[in-house]
């Protein structure tokens, strides 16, 4: 029989004992699990995206993508609740900020998987990409084709929706600016399900003058 109290206090010490233990050796799981399965996930995700925009599948996969966003926001809409809802849910991979306060809020769950190069046009000089693509994967297509971005960011685990929104540019835009002066057009769906195309040239009017949020579907 434990004394009154001797059993939360074992409980305690073996939570402490725990966290020492996950303190003192948290390099064994990183070098043995943590750093081969994201060497993994890297490879992956580039061979992914070289393969989807040779062979041109993104192009389907992103109207039937758009669609399914649409159909989200239209229900989200159409329900007429003032639930509060995210654009995008990062996830594991995400080097931004995902603050406990913002995570109590549901997000449309197909954003996230818009992380594809649509179309590299060589001879126009553009490529049109899905906002949650990383900036590793699409210099990955764009150095062996002999281009790359005009503003580089200090992290290519940034995806263009990070950029877009000013993260991670610092003195490499001194020249061309912030990566969404950039940008020629962004392709959005508005809160009703509608999905427009801005240009560059009334993105920003179209941002000042509209009362509601869109989503992003590539740029």
């Amino acid at each position: 029989m434990y004394p009154f109290g001797g059993v939360e206090k074992l409980k305690i010490a073996y939570k402490r004992l725990l966290n020492e233990l996950a303190t003192l050796f948290r390099w064994l799981y990183a070098l043995s699990f943590a750093l081969p399965f994201a060497v993994v996930c890297e490879h992956y995700s580039s061979i992914r995206c070289s393969i989807m925009a040779k062979t041109g599948a993104a192009q389907y996969g992103h109207r039937r993508k758009v669609a399914w966003i649409q159909n989200e926001v239209r229900d989200y809409y159409l329900s007429h609740t003032s639930e509060t809802v995210r654009d995008v849910q990062y996830g594991w991979t995400s080097i931004t900020d995902n603050s406990p306060q913002l995570n109590k809020f549901p997000a449309f769950s197909r954003v996230q998987q818009l992380s594809d190069i649509i179309e590299l046009d060589l001879t126009s000089e553009h490529v049109r990409v899905e906002p949650m693509i990383k900036v590793r994967d699409l210099l990955a297509v764009l150095i062996p084709a002999g281009y790359t971005l005009p503003v580089v960011p200090d992290s290519s685990d940034l995806t263009v929706y990070d950029l877009v929104n000013g993260c991670g540019v610092g003195p490499s835009g001194r020249k061309y600016g912030m990566f969404h002066h950039c940008c020629l057009s962004y392709e959005m769906v508005t809160c009703d399900g509608s999905l427009i195309t801005a240009s560059k040239v009334l993105i920003f009017s179209f941002l000042r003058n509209c009362s509601v949020c869109s989503l992003p579907c590539s740029s």
